[in-house]
């Protein structure tokens, strides 16, 4: 299994890893175009608007939930989950990543393990059973909550940290896995002082430079 601490222990990997994704990775994708227009938007009420919610369905389009093993759920349920759990979400807009205390951590975490149960992101496959739902939350809440949440994926993410790249059908296991990254990535903001990094490219918050980190190192590798 991955540990971020590699990164605390030689901190040249962190410029090397941000280097690599600066250079290597996707410079003039739709994707990156795409993920700089909703870093645009910081008010968090404007996010639940029908213009917003639809530019964060066709930006993860762009980052493949709606192809290979990913299937997104319709438009219209995508929008109605987001805005019936409003009032959750914007309850949690107020936490960065790299200054949650450990006392809000429990809180935090009981707030995002609620809306993973309770949002409709994703759809189902042929044989009428639900997609894996722990990367398209993780990208859609960090759309939302981007100085939160980092967005998680297969070939990266759960490579590093695991060593593989399956998902469990079972929620609560998939919510498992989301929880001990996010608190791996905590730990690792509040000691690495990533704010230097933060560009107007794809290093726009922390939780996308741990991302780009952990690209970037295993694109190198």
């Amino acid at each position: 299994m991955g540990n971020l601490n590699i990164f605390l222990e030689n901190k040249n990997r962190i410029g090397a890893a941000l280097k690599e994704v600066k250079i290597n990775y996707r410079p003039y994708d739709p994707g990156n175009y795409l993920y700089r227009e909703i870093c645009k938007e910081k008010d968090i009420n404007k996010k639940f608007e029908d213009r917003f919610i639809e530019l964060i369905y066709v930006t993860l389009s762009a980052w493949n939930m709606n192809s290979r093993g990913a299937k997104l759920s319709d438009f219209e349920d995508f929008k109605g989950s987001i805005k019936t759990n409003k009032n959750q979400i914007v309850n949690l807009s107020k936490y960065r990543i790299e200054k949650i205390r450990e006392i809000e951590f429990e809180i935090v975490t009981k707030r995002l393990e609620h809306l993973f149960y309770k949002l409709k992101l994703v759809g189902k496959n042929k044989n009428n059973k639900e997609k894996p739902r722990l990367v398209t939350f993780s990208k859609t809440m960090h759309f939302l909550l981007p100085d939160l949440v980092m967005p998680i994926d297969r070939k990266y993410t759960l490579n590093f940290f695991y060593d593989n790249v399956s998902i469990n059908p079972k929620l609560n296991l998939q919510f498992k896995k989301f929880s001990h990254i996010f608190k791996e990535c905590s730990s690792f903001a509040l000691k690495s002082k990533l704010n230097s990094k933060l560009d107007n490219n794809w290093n726009q918050n922390i939780p996308k430079i741990i991302d780009n980190i952990i690209i970037g190192y295993s694109k190198r590798r």
